[in-house]
């Protein structure tokens, strides 16, 4: 949009900021479930985890 000024990029922006948000949602919510099943915990503080 900045190199353009043609408002379909501006559109084009805004939902796929959109869908990243919705995304980082689904993955924020569904990674305690997995780790629930998979570990037995909600959530390990495991240094490598936590900083990965």
């Amino acid at each position: 949009y900045l190199g353009t000024r043609d408002p379909k990029w501006d559109r084009a922006a805004r939902a796929a900021a959109e869908v990243g948000v919705l995304f980082c949602t689904l993955v924020i919510v569904t990674g305690p479930i997995w780790a629930k099943g998979t570990w037995g915990r909600w959530w390990t503080w495991d240094l490598r985890l936590t900083l990965t």
